[in-house]
């Protein structure tokens, strides 16, 4: 039997006179990780990140800079999406944000926008453990 981790996502919304809050258990059994990572000005970084459509079950990305952030698969450009900073940005399988990569990637790069240093952090739960039928 295949090891279960749990990542949970946590909605909420707030105002003067109210609240609301939600839980979305993402189950799956694999956590793959990118960072936390120093990002340089004017500097793109790569690193490693493979995580296919149908394996990827939950992402979260944050950086403390505004940046762009882009899916490659293998030396092929996929899609990018822009970070701001110090708003995550959260996916999951069935949610109501598509995948920002749109497909399989083996690594990605991440640009920070203008001349200040940040950090970048990503963490994913995905489904790579093969079960035998």
């Amino acid at each position: 039997m295949a090891t279960e981790i749990t990542h949970k996502i946590l909605t909420g919304y707030v105002t003067p006179g109210s609240s609301c809050f939600g839980e979305i258990p993402i189950v799956a059994d694999t956590e793959v990780n990118v960072g936390p990572i120093d990002l340089t000005p004017n500097t793109t970084t790569t690193v490693d990140f493979v995580a296919t459509t149908a394996k990827l079950q939950s992402m979260a990305l944050l950086a403390d800079v505004a940046c762009s952030v882009t899916g490659w698969n293998g030396d092929s450009q996929g899609s990018t999406f822009t970070l701001a900073a110090n708003i995550p940005f959260v996916y999951w399988v069935n949610g109501p944000v598509a995948n920002p990569f749109g497909a399989d990637v083996t690594k990605i790069t991440i640009t920070p926008a203008g001349q200040v240093a940040g950090t970048f952090l990503l963490k994913s739960a995905q489904n790579l453990v093969e079960v035998a039928s």
